[in-house]
């Protein structure tokens, strides 16, 4: 059976079987979404099942995209949707070894249309499973599927309050952070900064070195925050405070560029509270590789 997947409401189609595979079912996102809902689980679970049931040797998971949006943004957001299926049926017991995970973004669409139209069908991840007997053929080439690269690395001016009582101060300079996506939605992020703090009542060099673990929210119309949260050390010449940090930062990612917010608590420091932190921004542009 052919199944199609509306998160809210959800509808489900009829259509024709596919020669040679158990099922093929098709789950539908929300517009500028990867997130799986209440309403994809019975279809997931149902094509476990098939799975299980038929003897099949493989599963074959693609994301697709609608036409709204960059090329490669969509690439990326049909990457999205594919791994988070591929995700939820490894938690249903389904061997690594049988996915076969692709993306195709705007290309392939389920139904034609202009360039920048927001139709539902096109915004699918097609979940197909294949006969024991038959040898398994992903749907989509290895050679057709665009690898996103996962590493990230940022230069960007670093600025700061030091919310330090008696002897505030401001710092600025340069941030370098490189990041590795774990997942589509989790982040983990190494940075250092060098700056010089102002305003103080010696003045002086200072870094801070940071280790994050960010989680990533949904794209908004090409547009990806994140929330996360930091740990690590500040360092710094002349009268200003330095110490071990904890503390929260929130931040958009915006093609190549992004721009975040964090708080630093000092943890070592007896005279300093939670809201004698330092407050700092930073805004660049990043590369993968």
């Amino acid at each position: 059976m052919h199944r199609h997947l509306f998160a809210i409401p959800a509808i489900i189609l009829a259509a024709a079987p596919v020669a040679a595979q158990t099922g093929v079912t098709t789950l539908l996102f929300g517009f500028d979404s990867a997130r799986l809902t209440a309403e994809h689980e019975p279809l997931i679970d149902a094509a476990v099942a098939d799975f299980r049931a038929t003897g099949a040797t493989a599963i074959s998971i693609v994301g697709h995209a609608d036409s709204v949006g960059a090329p490669e943004y969509n690439r990326a957001l049909s990457q999205r949707r594919a791994e988070a299926v591929s995700a939820a049926l490894l938690r249903r017991g389904v061997p690594q070894d049988a996915l076969v995970t692709a993306w195709r973004g705007e290309e392939d669409p389920a139904t034609m249309t202009a360039d920048g139209v927001r139709e539902p069908l096109n915004r699918r991840v097609v979940i197909s499973i294949a006969e024991a007997e038959t040898a398994p053929a992903p749907v989509a080439p290895v050679a057709a599927v665009e690898e996103v690269n996962r590493f990230r690395l940022i230069v960007a001016p670093f600025g700061a309050y030091n919310n330090q009582p008696g002897d505030d101060s401001y710092f600025a300079g340069l941030n370098a952070t490189a990041s590795y996506d774990l997942t589509p939605n989790l982040v983990i992020s190494a940075e250092q900064a060098g700056f010089y703090s102002i305003g103080s009542d010696d003045e002086g060099f200072g870094g801070r070195t940071a280790a994050g673990l960010d989680l990533q929210i949904d794209q908004l119309g090409g547009v990806l925050p994140y929330v996360g949260a930091n740990v690590g050390y500040t360092y710094i010449d002349g009268s200003a405070d330095g110490g071990l940090f904890v503390g929260p930062e929130l931040g958009l990612r915006m093609g190549g560029f992004e721009v975040k917010v964090a708080y630093d608590i000092y943890v070592d420091e007896n005279d300093r509270d939670i809201e004698d932190g330092v407050l700092s921004l930073t805004l660049g542009y990043g590369l993968r590789f």
